[in-house]
This record gives C-alpha cells, structure tokens and sequence, in this order.
C-alpha cells in the first residue's frame, strides 16, 4: 500500500539512536486514499509536524502532532478555499532505542529519531532529526489519508 511506498521514502539517512527532551519542528505531505470519491482520491496534502520528546523516571515518550492538513489544489466554497483534514495527535508514544510507534484499527504511525554527521567528521553527533509515516482511514469523507514527516530540532 501507499503506507509501505512513504516508509521507503522518508528513512532519513543517519544512525538510529534514543533523543533526549527536545522539541522537533517539521512539514507533513500526504496523499488522500479516499476510495469513494474519485474528484479527491490523489490528492496532495500539506501541513505541518511537531513531535516533543519527554523523559520521566528513565522512560522516553514522545508526542506527535500534525495540524494545519490542507488539500494543495482542491478548492471548495465561495470564496475557494482548500479542503481541509482533521489534525491529528498521539501522545505518550514509547520511544525504545530510537524508535515509537501506534497502530489502532483507523490509525497508524511509525517513527524514528535519528542522529545525523554534521560535521563530517567520522563520529555522528547530536538526535536531530525525526520522520514517522502515518495511515488514517477515518469515517468521514476527509478522513482517509496516508503520508509522513520528516522534523528537525
């Protein structure tokens, strides 16, 4: 499906590794998978993630949000204005060794927290980087979407 498609591309490059408290900041893209209407089915969809890191008694949680989800192109209304998609948020999500995720029977998400070579040298350096692919298949119309997101610090 488009859910295993997104995976493959938005792995980031880097060494998989357990964050700290912090704060990520980045854009969602998406495709609506609506089956029953055909005018929206494809579409692009654009929005923005934050995923906030917290650590509590030697356990890793991260929250994830992604808000603003709006069609690229497909207009509705006088004036014209661009449809738009539920936010969607998970909290509490259990970082084990770099790695969280929640699968539910309308949601699912998978992620991971990422250390990057910034400098080049042959050592990688600080967690700074997050991605997570995401599925929703919700009851309503504009409820069916599959993407992902790629954060940083």
């Amino acid at each position: 499906t488009e859910f295993f498609k997104a995976d493959a591309y938005l792995q980031t490059q880097g060494t998989l590794a357990q964050p700290t408290a912090a704060t990520f900041t980045g854009k969602v893209i998406a495709i609506d998978t609506n089956t029953s209407d055909i005018l929206r089915r494809g579409e692009l969809i654009g929005g923005d993630a934050s995923v906030t890191v917290t650590v509590s008694g030697g356990t890793t949680s991260a929250a994830v949000s992604l808000t603003n989800l709006e069609a690229t192109t497909f207009t509705t209304g006088s004036p014209l204005v661009p449809i738009s998609y539920a936010n969607q948020t998970w909290s509490a999500l259990t970082v084990t060794t770099g790695a969280f995720g929640s699968t539910t029977s309308t949601r699912k998400i998978n992620g991971s927290f990422r250390k990057q070579n910034n400098d080049g040298d042959s050592n990688t350096d600080i967690v700074d980087t997050v991605g997570a692919v995401f599925e929703i298949t919700g009851p309503t119309q504009s409820g069916n979407f599959t993407g992902g997101f790629v954060a940083t610090q």
